[in-house]
């Protein structure tokens, strides 16, 4: 049953890389757009 822990924790961390990486493209995107408007 420690194996089923390690892999849920493992898939959490995963998603967090994820969610992590989306959200520096969102930011990036974000710049993007405020450059162009100036």
């Amino acid at each position: 049953m420690d194996v089923a822990g390690q892999v849920l924790r493992n898939w959490h961390a995963g998603h967090a890389i994820v969610y992590a990486v989306r959200l520096a493209l969102l930011k990036a995107e974000i710049i993007k757009l405020t450059r162009k408007q100036t």
